[in-house]
């Protein structure tokens, strides 16, 4: 259904929050995909059905990215109803405001916005024809406007379609110093094609429609009419993505050789800057940039997911992150982190950067190749400290001499079975002072068996006061002799230049954090368990299973469900499988571990209705996909292992199944254990069951499957999966 053109034309609404206004086509919805929010005209309301309809679609499908779709309604008659707001009757000819208390009518002026542009250089790169050596010095500029064809939606990664206040092409040598952009409906500034030794500096650029300062363009560029060699420096650049919400506060396209320097970005929704604009490992022109000493804080917001603090993509050969300071990065539901590296980025080098304070991670590598962090500080993401996303077969990074400081246990996040990484000479620390794990290893099996952090230690690194985001070392602090040279000179970081001009931010109130975000959760959920139990009973109905990664199709759910329980209890899980589905092993959830020692104990109810087909999987993924214990219950009502019957079961029972398996390099001339508890019945044990492949000897990944072919259901109810270390 998603595929289809009408998903992304409009949506359906609940009872009673819009009606068929009069005024509807002088109004615009503004909706929220994750990373992006798409803006459209409205077209029409049906009350009957209760859609909405826009003139032009977006890039991604209504619902696509969240159960329940959010938007906002702007700009009809309706919708004014509180000081502050405004409404402009066009067809009158009128502009209504309802006014502040403090709000005066003869000091009320009201100013228009007409053009998107207020200044244009536009030089002839490829014919060698320049606009050369001009200055703009101490010159304000204000009061640009957000033009949209009614024909036209808007959306997309970064409002990376917009142009900006003040546009340069074919430019050279030319200087913008102590100006200001404020009030414009798209970008600021934009360095564009054959832009080349230009300079922004000591400028403040603010109350944006979308983002600060665009350099570049989305295209690879080539020469001459490359966008090269341009800098970024001393600006204050603040309070944008007011109506494109995606806007950042500095945008890098496919350029090279620019330098962003001693900048302080702040309250933008997306992204505070974004470097890159190849997906994967494709060829691109985006290399050699240095974003340097900036202080990037206060981003995200709760409106949008998938953001960095700063933000990478592509091949970016020499492109260099050092001495950024990055702080509280937050985002609607997954993401907000704080140096983020996307979709094959590569060849990045991050020293020195001190980040802290975000929701899902100082460090996140979807997935990318040989980048390199050194003398960096990540402190306390409220979930897992440092992710790393897809497993590839070439090394994804180099994380040596880095201090992590967290107080939660949760130190790396994603996946990390391949050991195609290298991590060293850290110093990792929880300020509870509790034991913590990595990726399911204990300290000395990471090091044993993964031959990862040989050098590193567990200490305290002894900040002043991290958790109010100082980071100066005291006195004795192992930090110097494990050769970790950490950022310490906290005034090269931000404005430089008169204490007036370095103060400036202190007088900017930031945005709050969005009222509408999704609630954290009872507990973050980690890629990597250390024990899985779950009754279900505190997760609110009709969500998916907590700490699980579900799959589902169409009509193919797995959720909470308040139809029965086992042992009394009022929730389970319901599996609900579908007619006429593509896969088979649709739906499917898993829960991702990494136990290599010891013996794992598995326990669940299950209760099956006539047609259900459960399929109940243990698996390794490291370099290979190794599938270890497998039981299946099939629609004849007969349990199976590898293959073979076991037993009859019968359905509209709760049944009992409990499962004991050793790890290691010999688990598989012991096999495993089951145990079949059903009411009425004798226990059956089964001892030294085959896995599905003689290698399997670490679990990480536990798969609950309904493989039928047709509407049926099952549940599943106080499930109970952990290793202990002896039998």
């Amino acid at each position: 259904a998603w595929k289809d053109p009408e998903c992304r034309l409009g949506l359906q609404y609940k009872k009673g929050d819009l009606q068929p206004w009069k005024d509807l086509h002088e109004g615009t919805a503004i909706v929220f995909h994750s990373w992006t929010a798409s803006i459209h005209w409205l077209a029409a309301i049906d009350p009957q059905s209760r859609t909405l309809r826009f003139t032009a679609g977006s890039g991604w499908p209504m619902g696509y990215w969240e159960k329940e779709q959010r938007y906002i309604i702007e700009h009809v008659r309706a919708a004014l109803d509180a000081p502050g707001e405004w409404y402009l009757d066009r067809p009158r000819g009128k502009l209504l405001l309802i006014p502040k208390p403090e709000d005066k009518r003869e000091n009320f002026t009201a100013i228009v916005p007409i053009a998107p542009a207020l200044l244009r250089l536009e030089g002839d790169a490829a014919a060698g024809l320049y606009v050369e050596y001009l200055t703009f010095r101490g010159i304000t500029f204000e009061h640009a406007a957000f033009v949209l064809p009614r024909t036209k939606a808007h959306d997309g990664q970064a409002a990376a379609s917009l142009g900006a206040a003040i546009t340069t092409t074919g430019t050279m040598h030319c200087r913008f110093e102590k100006i200001r952009i404020a009030h414009v409906g798209e970008y600021g500034l934009w360095f564009g094609t054959g832009t080349r030794n230009c300079l922004l500096r000591d400028s403040e650029i603010q109350d944006l429609g979308a983002g600060g300062i665009r350099i570049g363009t989305r295209g690879n560029e080539a020469e001459p009419v490359a966008c090269r060699e341009n800098r970024v420096e001393n600006c204050f650049i603040h309070d944008g993505g007011y109506i494109a919400r995606a806007g950042v506060g500095v945008w890098i396209g496919r350029s090279s050789y620019h330098h962003v320097l001693h900048n302080e970005i702040c309250d933008f929704d997306y992204t505070g800057i974004s470097v890159g604009w190849t997906w994967g490992y494709a060829p691109s022109s985006a290399h050699h940039n240095r974003i340097e000493y900036n202080h990037i804080h206060h981003i995200g917001n709760g409106v949008l997911s998938d953001l960095g603090g700063i933000y990478c993509l592509g091949l970016s050969p020499g492109t260099i992150l050092r001495g950024n300071v990055v702080h509280d990065i937050s985002a609607y539901s997954y993401g907000g982190w704080g140096l983020y590296t996307d979709e094959g980025s590569t060849d990045i080098l991050m020293e020195k950067n001190v980040v802290y304070n975000t929701k899902s991670g100082g460090f996140h590598q979807h997935y990318g190749k040989n980048n390199i962090l050194r003398h960096n500080i990540f402190a306390f993401s409220r979930e897992a400290q440092i992710i790393r996303s897809r497993e590839e077969k070439h090394k994804s990074f180099v994380f040596e001499k880095n201090i992590v400081l967290f107080d939660n246990g949760q130190l790396l996040g994603g996946n990390w079975s391949n050991n195609q990484f290298t991590l060293d000479r850290n110093l990792y620390w929880d300020t509870t002072g509790k034991p913590f794990e990595f990726s399911g290893y204990t300290f000395e099996d990471w090091r044993r068996e993964c031959k990862q952090d040989l050098h590193s230690r567990i200490a305290d690194p002894t900040f002043r006061d991290p958790k109010k985001g100082d980071f100066h070392l005291l006195p004795g602090s192992p930090v110097p002799a494990m050769g970790i040279e950490p950022l310490t000179d906290f005034s090269e970081v931000g404005l430089q230049g008169p204490p007036a001009w370095r103060q400036r931010p202190r007088h900017v109130v930031h945005r709050t954090l969005n009222p509408d975000r999704k609630p954290p959760r009872t507990h973050a959920r980690p890629s990597r368990l250390l024990h899985i139990v779950d009754s279900f009973e505190t997760t609110p109905v009709g969500d998916k299973a907590r700490d699980a990664t579900t799959s589902e199709a169409g009509a193919a759910t797995i959720r909470v469900s308040t139809d029965r329980g086992a042992d009394g209890s009022s929730r389970s899980l319901k599996f609900q499988d579908a007619d006429g589905l593509e896969y088979s092993w649709q739906p499917h959830m898993h829960y991702g571990v990494n136990w290599g020692t010891g013996v794992v104990a598995a326990s669940f109810d299950v209760y099956l209705e006539p047609g259900a087909r459960f399929w109940h999987e243990w698996r390794q993924y490291t370099d290979k996909y190794i599938v270890g214990p497998e039981i299946r219950f099939l629609e004849n009502r007969t349990l199976t292992c590898g293959g073979k019957s076991l037993m009859a079961y019968p359905t509209h029972t709760w049944i009992h199944v409990a499962i004991n398996c050793p790890l290691g390099r010999d688990a598989a001339k012991k096999g495993f254990t089951l145990r079949i508890a059903i009411p009425g019945q004798e226990e059956r044990v089964f001892d030294h069951l085959p896995f599905g492949q003689a290698a399997w000897r670490r679990l990480t990944w536990v798969g609950f499957i309904s493989e039928a072919t047709h509407k049926s259901r099952f549940y599943i109810d106080n499930l109970d999966v952990h290793r202990r270390e002896k039998p």
